[in-house]
């Protein structure tokens, strides 16, 4: 009876399958030999979980988990395929629900994988008469247990990207940035960013005459600090007895990883504010999960105001009333959350967070003289200037609604449905709309009937952080780049000004140019799935079902933070690698917090190793 009603399901899904790859209006489907592999596929996965018994719990995650994913890869494939998604076709949602749950079944059986596994690496033996395997633990126990010699390690094996890209990338808004020196400063870029890197290429050139000079000190200090930081998070796991292979792993992702290399290579204001917040949600991680050593280590607890501060401070000044609210938050999770215990350390450390903030606000205030432009609100309200752009393209709006739109536009530039920047530029100049009230304004006289349209212009621009499957093109469609497939990391061998590339290794920059801007590489087999961000929003929402289906509450703050960010860095203009940043420094921190927790062994700071004894 079992296996009847699995053969019905299977068909049932089969049936589905083109309204769920490619949603159309009407019904279709597929004599392709595909569906035969795909018959197979389904009805082992339903067979095999016929014959277990899962507990509530584990139903409810992995079903939440899995239909979320479905929903994704649904939207994701019409947007792809038909520039839209019909929300009225009944067949989308039956076929989420379906595809839905053969993923959560899926997703259960990778949970089981992913447990076992866990066990394993905690129970496996640290010694092995295997000589490989034991010269390869000799070197993994020499690099953890000394400091700078993995913080250099991870430094020298950035070096030669360092070197093909010298002075660094000095790229994207550079220029207008440096320009702040003698034209005023502009409050959509970052005081704090802003002063440190004009400050070094100022004082570079006046002792030098060269602003390379300046760029070359710039970019090695930013290398300097993130391979600090990585290789303190690499340490901090490795004492809490996670498998030594598998931080060995955590290891060569942040040392040999392309887009690290990219990353730290470039000195766009953005990898800065990466670096101090995954660095601030690493300390903020081990405050939740390992609260009394938190608080027990002066050298955390110290730290950790100044480096949300600096992460705060570090990010776009349109932000400033947004950061504050999370300012105070904060605060007080780290007034509350240690309890009585820990009280004057907690009390301590929220007032040094407040006061450093407003002090080095208020110096950057002073210091930042004189202001010739303010934030833009247009840039925060983008994915509403998509909306209104969608419809207007698709000539949906009546006669007195396109009036009203031209009412704050000299020029509605061509609709671009993953880049925002042309809506965005429709509506500056004159007749602009120059504030956030009149952006109201204008879309509260629309018609109800288009949150559809609102809808799917934000799915539209957003898809690159939550749809793998998707090409990050968003510059190249709107006809910038047009030498290249597109711009999504961008390595080419050129500087903004002042700056002159002056490469030391040109094959290898031809390479990691090939990687950022020409897409065929992000059409490769599985692997351009590592090169996706959208891959991590995935892998994040699989970790958090796993870490709760656990019942490890207290280690799933790398995984709601990460999630909460792809959640903000959906609103922006358009999905490029630099806004991304802060994902793909997290992902060894979302790792380690997975595997972290050990039921067999006590944690390193209740039985430290023989080698932290010594």
């Amino acid at each position: 009876m079992i296996a009847v009603v699995n053969i019905f399901i299977t068909l049932a899904c089969l049936l589905l399958f083109n309204t769920f790859f490619a949603v159309k209006d009407e019904m279709s489907f597929t004599n392709s030999i595909d569906s035969l592999f795909l018959f197979i596929l389904i009805y082992y996965i339903l067979y095999k979980r016929s014959a277990q018994v899962w507990e509530k719990r584990k139903i409810i995650i992995t079903f939440s988990c899995g239909t979320f994913l479905a929903l994704l890869y649904a939207f994701g494939s019409a947007l792809d395929t038909f520039a839209t998604i019909e929300f009225s076709n009944v067949f989308l949602w039956i076929s989420i629900i379906a595809y839905g749950y053969i993923a959560s079944l899926l997703i259960g059986f990778a949970y089981d994988a992913l447990s076992a596994f866990q066990k394993k690496l905690n129970t496996e033996k640290s010694q092995s008469s295997h000589k490989i395997i034991e010269k390869i633990r000799y070197v993994e126990v020499a690099l953890f247990t000394h400091r700078w010699a993995l913080f250099a390690l991870i430094f020298l094996l950035w070096l030669p990207v360092y070197l093909a890209f010298f002075p660094g990338k000095f790229n994207y808004d550079a220029t207008d940035q440096f320009n702040q020196l003698a034209n005023g400063y502009n409050e959509n870029f970052p005081k704090l960013h802003t002063v440190i890197i004009n400050g070094i290429l100022y004082l570079a050139h006046e002792a030098t005459g060269s602003y390379n000079v300046g760029i070359a000190i710039f970019t090695i200090l930013q290398m300097l600090l993130l391979a600090l930081s990585f290789s303190e998070i690499l340490i901090w796991f490795y004492r809490q007895k996670l498998n030594q292979h598998f931080v060995f792993f955590l290891f060569l992702y942040y040392s040999l990883f392309p887009v690290i290399h990219i990353l730290v290579t470039t000195t766009v204001r953005d990898i800065m504010f990466a670096g101090f917040l995954n660095y601030a949600i690493f300390l903020l991680y081990i405050m939740v999960a390992h609260k009394d050593l938190f608080w027990q280590t002066s050298s955390k607890w110290l730290l950790f105001p100044f480096i949300f501060d600096l992460a705060i401070l570090a990010r776009n000044n349109n932000t400033s009333l947004l950061m504050v609210v999370l300012l105070i938050v904060l605060a007080g999770v780290t007034i509350f959350f240690p309890g009585k215990k820990h009280i004057k350390k907690s009390l301590t450390a929220s007032a040094i967070m407040i006061s450093f903030y407003f002090i080095m606000a208020a110096f950057l205030d002073w210091y930042c003289r004189p202001v010739i432009a303010k934030p833009n609100s247009l840039v925060a309200n983008t994915i509403l200037l998509q909306g209104v752009s969608r419809a207007y393209h698709y000539n949906i709006l009546t006669p007195s609604e396109q009036s009203l739109v031209l009412k704050y536009t000299d020029k509605m530039r061509p609709y671009v449905p993953n880049n925002g920047d042309p809506a965005k530029i429709s509506f500056l100049g004159k007749r602009g709309l120059n504030n956030t009230k009149n952006i109201l304004k204008m879309a509260k006289e629309f018609r109800a009937s288009y949150p559809s349209v609102f809808l799917n212009a934000y799915l539209a621009n957003s898809e690159g952080v939550w749809f793998p499957g998707t090409i990050l093109d968003g510059y190249n469609r709107a006809g910038i780049y047009k030498s290249y497939d597109k711009c999504y990391f961008y390595s080419a061998l050129s500087l903004a000004k002042p700056g002159t590339i002056k490469s030391l290794i040109p094959g290898l920059a031809g390479w990691y140019e090939k990687i950022g801007l020409y897409y065929s590489f992000e059409k490769i087999p599985l692997i351009s799935l590592f090169f996706s961000p959208a891959f991590y929003l995935w892998l994040t929402i699989f970790s958090l079902g796993y870490l709760l289906w656990r019942k490890r509450y207290i280690f799933i703050t790398p995984a709601v933070c990460c999630l909460i960010y792809i959640f903000v860095c959906s609103f922006v203009p358009i999905i490029i690698l630099r806004y991304l940043a802060a994902v793909f420094f997290m992902v060894p921190l979302l790792l380690g917090a997975v595997f972290e927790h050990n039921e067999d062994l006590p944690l390193a700071e209740e039985c430290p190793s023989q080698e932290f004894q010594q």
